[in-house]
């Protein structure tokens, strides 16, 4: 026998079975909006899981949780951002059930999603789910809105359906490509406007589809670099209202470290590989031979290099909040480190209005 709890808001009361993890606005956005018969796709369901957690931690690092006696103090606001993880992990989809068709501008899914967040938070607290008075759905929504919630976290699904999009094209271009070479041999007949033309290779034909699938992949990647863009902390109408000044200027940094999309840049969706990053950062051209070819190192050192960065730039972290109590965010590029890594031999006799003496062979000193 199914047993509920009763809800209410401005509308009145409603009956909400009593072990679900949504409340009342979803109860009333499923029966205002039975159009699609499906819930939206999950992967918007997890990148709201990732926009609240940005928004929590931040909310949390600022102290809006504390001092509110009974209410989201410090060990609801930990059973928050545990729940923002969930959803962000995939693991609580499927009691995301507002329709994927719905007025609003979004409001349904914001609201059934802060709904979840609330209860299942509560039920990390040994709560039933609906005790509002210990933790709220508009606690999941503090200094947020719709409007900056909801096409934040359509832009974050979007670049993750497109990353996926752009592995298929490059494995259908690397497939192309290998028939190229496989089929170079083979004479065919081309074709225009419906009538045989003149000689070509079947080669050649699977070398211009592989071209064409290379456009379409910069294509992919000139929309996420477009879709990067995000209105996080305008709240309501673009303003920030409502929202503290130091929330605004950190929930955007806070999503990105969550997601990994970003920083901006030609080569933000690139992944970083020693060697490459060896002959970018100038280390290959250290080592060149005396013909000037340039040579890699025979170890991954800029992996090595970076981690030590990252350890120190960690180290300097924990440190400051020692010190202060505040937290701080660390991102550590691979080409950078191994930039400044590099920067005294590099840059020897670069940077003298007369020239130096001669660079040392420091390979002959060993």
């Amino acid at each position: 026998m199914t047993t509920f709890r009763t809800e209410h808001d401005l509308l009145g009361s409603r009956d909400v079975p009593a072990d679900a993890l949504y409340g009342i606005a979803t109860a009333r956005a499923l029966e205002n909006f039975p159009l699609a018969g499906r819930p939206v796709h999950p992967t918007l369901v997890r990148a709201y899981g990732a926009v609240k957690l940005a928004c929590c931690r931040v909310n949390q690092a600022l102290g809006a949780f504390d001092g509110r006696p009974g209410r989201a103090g410090l060990a609801a606001a930990e059973a928050l951002e545990a729940a923002c993880g969930e959803l962000w992990a995939g693991q609580l989809t499927e009691h995301v059930r507002a329709d994927a068709l719905q007025g609003g501008a979004g409001t349904s899914l914001n609201m059934n999603v802060n709904e979840v967040l609330a209860n299942r938070g509560l039920q990390r607290l040994g709560r039933p789910p609906g005790d509002y008075a210990v933790l709220s759905p508009y606690d999941a929504n503090l200094h947020q809105s719709t409007n900056d919630t909801f096409p934040t976290a359509l832009r974050v699904a979007a670049i993750m359906l497109l990353r996926g999009l752009e592995r298929a094209v490059v494995a259908l271009q690397e497939a192309f490509q290998a028939q190229e070479k496989r089929f170079a041999h083979i004479v065919k007949v081309g074709r225009t406007q419906l009538q045989d033309a003149v000689l070509t290779t079947l080669g050649r034909e699977m070398s211009a589809y592989a071209e064409a699938l290379s456009r379409d992949r910069w294509r992919i990647y000139k929309c996420e670099e477009r879709l990067r863009v995000v209105n996080l902390g305008g709240t309501a109408i673009g303003t920030g209202l409502g929202a503290p000044r130091e929330f605004i200027f950190r929930v955007v940094d806070e999503l990105r470290a969550i997601t990994g999309f970003g920083p901006d840049g030609p080569y933000a969706s690139l992944r970083a590989y020693d060697p490459v990053v060896q002959a970018a950062s100038g280390l290959a051209h250290l080592q060149a031979d005396p013909d000037g070819t340039p040579r890699l190192v025979g170890s991954l050192v800029c992996d090595k290099v970076t981690a030590l960065t990252a350890a120190q730039a960690i180290t300097a972290a924990l440190f400051h909040r020692e010190r202060t109590g505040k937290g701080q965010r660390v991102e550590v590029a691979m080409l950078d480190a191994a930039v400044a890594f590099n920067w005294v031999e590099g840059m020897y006799n670069q940077a003298f209005v007369e020239p130096a003496d001669p660079q040392p062979d420091y390979a002959s000193l060993g």
